[in-house]
């Protein structure tokens, strides 16, 4: 940065001195216009390497290639859906959020509307009542909803 001021200060002297040599000439205005485009040059020629040290710009993602390939926010719908449709659940049937996961066919992100429902009870949330359960999902009016235990450790 030294060494840029300096040499902005030496150029704006000689652009000075040289003004101030050419003002009796008929080539003063010329002379100038010249001098004030080197000065101009000299104060704008670091901004080069300003513009190169800014960070780029992010890449956003691409839009969707195939038919099966679903916007980013859709996406992103479908689990907070899913996710809803947990809570729910956990808390009108009083069980653990890690009793059950819920996945969904057929979501449709404008009617905030699946398919086919799927929720898979494991562990202490296999003795809930599934018929219930899934009676309570298809009268919010979110999709045909099958509840399926598992047991074991898979």
């Amino acid at each position: 940065m030294k060494e840029y001021l300096i040499a902005v200060v030496l150029i704006s002297a000689m652009v000075s001195l040289a003004s101030h040599f050419l003002s009796g000439t008929d080539a003063a205005r010329y002379g100038r216009l010249a001098l004030s485009v080197v000065l101009l040059f000299a104060v704008l020629s670091p901004l080069t390497a300003l513009l190169d040290a800014l960070p780029k710009l992010p890449d956003f993602p691409a839009p969707p290639t195939q038919e099966g390939d679903a916007p980013l926010y859709e996406v992103r719908a479908e689990e907070a859906f899913c996710e809803g449709i947990r809570a729910a659940v956990c808390e009108k049937f009083s069980l653990d959020a890690s009793a059950l996961s819920v996945r969904t066919e057929g979501f449709d992100v404008t009617a905030m509307r699946a398919e086919r429902i799927r929720i898979l009870l494991k562990g202490n949330g296999i003795f809930a009542d599934s018929f219930a359960i899934a009676a309570f999902v298809e009268a919010e009016g979110l999709g045909e909803c099958e509840v399926e235990m598992e047991f074991g450790d898979a």
